[in-house]
Protein backbone atom coordinates (compact mmCIF):
# COMPACT_ATOMS: atom_id res chain seq x y z
CA UNK A 1 0.00 0.00 0.00
CA UNK A 2 2.69 2.06 0.91
CA UNK A 3 4.43 1.89 -2.82
CA UNK A 4 1.32 2.94 -4.58
CA UNK A 5 1.11 6.30 -2.96
CA UNK A 6 5.63 6.59 -2.59
CA UNK A 7 4.82 6.40 -6.59
CA UNK A 8 1.50 8.72 -6.77
CA UNK A 9 3.59 11.08 -4.63
CA UNK A 10 6.72 11.45 -6.53
CA UNK A 11 4.25 11.70 -10.26
CA UNK A 12 2.98 14.78 -8.43
CA UNK A 13 5.83 16.21 -7.86
CA UNK A 14 7.92 15.28 -10.48
CA UNK A 15 5.73 15.55 -13.43
CA UNK A 16 5.26 19.07 -13.79
CA UNK A 17 9.22 19.50 -14.06
CA UNK A 18 8.60 17.05 -16.98
CA UNK A 19 6.33 19.53 -19.00
CA UNK A 20 7.30 22.01 -21.15
CA UNK A 21 6.66 25.30 -19.12
CA UNK A 22 2.65 26.34 -19.50
CA UNK A 23 1.53 30.24 -19.83
CA UNK A 24 -1.71 31.47 -18.70
CA UNK A 25 -1.29 34.91 -20.78
CA UNK A 26 -3.44 36.22 -23.30
CA UNK A 27 -2.57 35.50 -26.91
CA UNK A 28 -3.52 37.45 -29.83
CA UNK A 29 -5.41 35.07 -32.32
CA UNK A 30 -6.43 38.14 -34.96
CA UNK A 31 -9.75 39.29 -36.43
CA UNK A 32 -12.82 36.89 -35.63
CA UNK A 33 -14.93 35.94 -38.31
CA UNK A 34 -17.84 38.44 -39.09
CA UNK A 35 -20.62 35.59 -39.31
CA UNK A 36 -19.05 35.45 -43.11
CA UNK A 37 -21.77 33.67 -45.54
CA UNK A 38 -20.65 32.28 -48.77
CA UNK A 39 -22.78 33.14 -51.69
CA UNK A 40 -21.37 31.14 -54.31
CA UNK A 41 -18.36 29.56 -55.67
CA UNK A 42 -17.00 30.07 -59.48
CA UNK A 43 -14.01 29.06 -61.12
CA UNK A 44 -11.99 32.05 -62.88
CA UNK A 45 -9.01 32.88 -63.96
CA UNK A 46 -5.80 33.72 -62.36
CA UNK A 47 -3.35 36.04 -62.30
CA UNK A 48 -1.83 34.38 -65.22
CA UNK A 49 -5.24 34.05 -67.25
CA UNK A 50 -6.05 30.39 -66.99
CA UNK A 51 -8.95 29.27 -65.49
CA UNK A 52 -6.98 27.91 -62.65
CA UNK A 53 -8.47 29.64 -59.33
CA UNK A 54 -11.79 29.18 -57.29
CA UNK A 55 -13.38 32.55 -56.16
CA UNK A 56 -15.53 32.31 -53.28
CA UNK A 57 -18.13 35.38 -52.42
CA UNK A 58 -18.42 36.23 -48.83
CA UNK A 59 -21.32 38.39 -47.21
CA UNK A 60 -20.70 40.18 -43.40
CA UNK A 61 -22.76 41.62 -41.28
CA UNK A 62 -22.10 45.27 -41.29
CA UNK A 63 -18.45 44.76 -42.99
CA UNK A 64 -17.61 44.77 -46.95
CA UNK A 65 -17.75 41.74 -49.25
CA UNK A 66 -14.62 39.98 -49.92
CA UNK A 67 -13.94 36.86 -52.79
CA UNK A 68 -11.32 34.51 -51.64
CA UNK A 69 -9.16 33.01 -54.31
CA UNK A 70 -8.20 30.24 -53.47
CA UNK A 71 -5.70 28.22 -56.08
CA UNK A 72 -7.00 24.20 -55.84
CA UNK A 73 -3.60 22.56 -57.14
CA UNK A 74 -1.12 24.54 -54.30
CA UNK A 75 -3.97 25.35 -51.28
CA UNK A 76 -2.76 29.22 -51.94
CA UNK A 77 -5.72 31.13 -50.37
CA UNK A 78 -6.02 35.04 -50.84
CA UNK A 79 -8.64 37.72 -49.82
CA UNK A 80 -9.69 40.57 -51.40
CA UNK A 81 -12.15 43.23 -50.00
CA UNK A 82 -14.60 45.49 -51.93
CA UNK A 83 -14.32 48.84 -52.11
CA UNK A 84 -17.09 50.04 -50.72
CA UNK A 85 -17.84 49.67 -46.96
CA UNK A 86 -21.75 49.96 -47.62
CA UNK A 87 -22.14 46.76 -49.72
CA UNK A 88 -22.17 43.80 -47.51
CA UNK A 89 -22.67 41.13 -50.13
CA UNK A 90 -22.99 39.80 -53.94
CA UNK A 91 -25.59 37.39 -55.55
CA UNK A 92 -24.67 38.29 -58.88
CA UNK A 93 -21.14 36.50 -60.28
CA UNK A 94 -20.22 36.85 -63.77
CA UNK A 95 -16.52 36.82 -65.76
CA UNK A 96 -15.83 38.59 -68.82
CA UNK A 97 -14.18 37.88 -72.38
CA UNK A 98 -10.85 39.71 -70.58
CA UNK A 99 -10.91 37.53 -67.50
CA UNK A 100 -12.49 40.10 -64.91
CA UNK A 101 -15.03 39.44 -62.20
CA UNK A 102 -18.22 41.01 -61.74
CA UNK A 103 -20.27 41.02 -58.87
CA UNK A 104 -23.61 42.77 -58.22
CA UNK A 105 -23.91 44.09 -54.63
CA UNK A 106 -26.66 44.67 -52.46
CA UNK A 107 -27.47 46.58 -50.42
CA UNK A 108 -26.88 49.91 -53.03
CA UNK A 109 -26.93 47.63 -55.94
CA UNK A 110 -23.81 48.65 -56.76
CA UNK A 111 -21.93 46.74 -59.70
CA UNK A 112 -18.16 45.70 -58.66
CA UNK A 113 -15.47 44.27 -61.10
CA UNK A 114 -12.57 42.64 -59.74
CA UNK A 115 -9.38 42.06 -62.42
CA UNK A 116 -7.41 39.27 -61.19
CA UNK A 117 -4.43 40.15 -62.81
CA UNK A 118 -4.15 43.53 -61.34
CA UNK A 119 -5.47 42.91 -57.88
CA UNK A 120 -7.59 45.83 -58.35
CA UNK A 121 -11.52 46.34 -57.47
CA UNK A 122 -13.31 49.03 -59.70
CA UNK A 123 -17.13 50.27 -58.35
CA UNK A 124 -18.95 50.62 -62.12
CA UNK A 125 -21.93 52.41 -60.11
CA UNK A 126 -25.38 51.73 -59.81
CA UNK A 127 -26.37 50.36 -62.99
CA UNK A 128 -29.96 49.95 -61.57
CA UNK A 129 -30.56 53.35 -60.40
CA UNK A 130 -30.51 54.53 -56.82
CA UNK A 131 -33.86 53.01 -55.83
CA UNK A 132 -32.10 49.00 -56.39
CA UNK A 133 -30.98 47.67 -53.22
CA UNK A 134 -29.68 44.33 -54.91
CA UNK A 135 -28.23 42.80 -57.86
CA UNK A 136 -29.74 39.79 -58.07
CA UNK A 137 -28.07 38.23 -61.43
CA UNK A 138 -25.36 38.54 -63.92
CA UNK A 139 -24.60 36.93 -67.23
CA UNK A 140 -22.37 37.49 -69.89
CA UNK A 141 -23.89 37.25 -73.67
CA UNK A 142 -21.90 35.73 -76.23
CA UNK A 143 -21.24 39.09 -77.58
CA UNK A 144 -19.68 40.18 -74.73
CA UNK A 145 -21.76 42.30 -73.02
CA UNK A 146 -22.71 42.22 -68.97
CA UNK A 147 -26.18 41.79 -68.21
CA UNK A 148 -28.01 42.35 -64.99
CA UNK A 149 -31.18 42.37 -62.70
CA UNK A 150 -32.27 43.85 -59.57
CA UNK A 151 -34.21 44.18 -56.98
CA UNK A 152 -37.04 45.88 -55.79
CA UNK A 153 -38.46 46.99 -59.12
CA UNK A 154 -36.69 44.31 -61.96
CA UNK A 155 -34.67 46.68 -63.77
CA UNK A 156 -32.65 45.26 -66.21
CA UNK A 157 -29.29 46.19 -66.94
CA UNK A 158 -26.15 46.12 -69.80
Amino acid sequence: MKKPILLFTLLLIFFPVLLPPFSFGFRDLGVPVREAVSWGAHVGPGKTGLRDTIYVSFAQYQAPLFLLAVNPDTGETRQFNAPLSTEMGSWGFTVDSRGRIYLGSYYGAHLLRFDPKREIWDDLGQPGGEKETFICSLTTAPDGKIWGGTFPSATLFS
